[in-house]
């Protein structure tokens, strides 16, 4: 399921809900091709008020995400540590999310400030979606 990962686990698991009682398990650190090792922030509820993933400089590797909801979500990534409100602040980039369905996207995105990510309705709004979104951001 997760190809990406090119060795062995590292650490602990990260377990993200897929439906009402399944989970499947992501690795909170992993050696990727350059050797050098991803973090991984679970974020158990992700809507539209934006999450701080890193504080500082570097690059968004990958996004698991689980869309309960019946329309698309979009988790928009911003790249700043200034305060961020969907809908006014541009996003760098965003993610569309399928309805009922888990998503698993490689980034390889750098960022130069900071990251920040928050989940909406639509590619540049600031509504927030029915239905919290659980995502993890691997990053270093």
């Amino acid at each position: 399921m997760i190809e990406y990962v090119k060795s062995a686990m590292v650490g602990a698991t990260v377990a993200l809900a897929l439906a009402a009682l399944s989970l499947v398990a992501f690795p909170a650190r992993a050696q990727v091709g350059d050797n050098l090792g991803d973090a991984a922030l679970n974020i158990a509820a992700l809507t539209n008020t934006p999450v701080a993933v890193k504080a500082k400089p570097g690059i968004v590797d990958r996004l698991f995400c689980v869309n309960a909801n019946a329309s698309l979500v979009y988790v928009q990534f911003y790249d700043t540590n200034a305060t961020v409100t969907p809908g006014t602040t541009a996003a760098k980039f965003y993610v569309p999310l399928q309805a009922s369905v888990q998503t698993i996207v490689n980034l390889g995105v750098n960022m130069f400030t900071g990251m920040q990510v928050a989940a909406t309705t639509t590619p540049t709004g600031g509504t927030a979606p029915g239905s919290t979104t659980p995502c993890v951001v691997i990053y270093r």
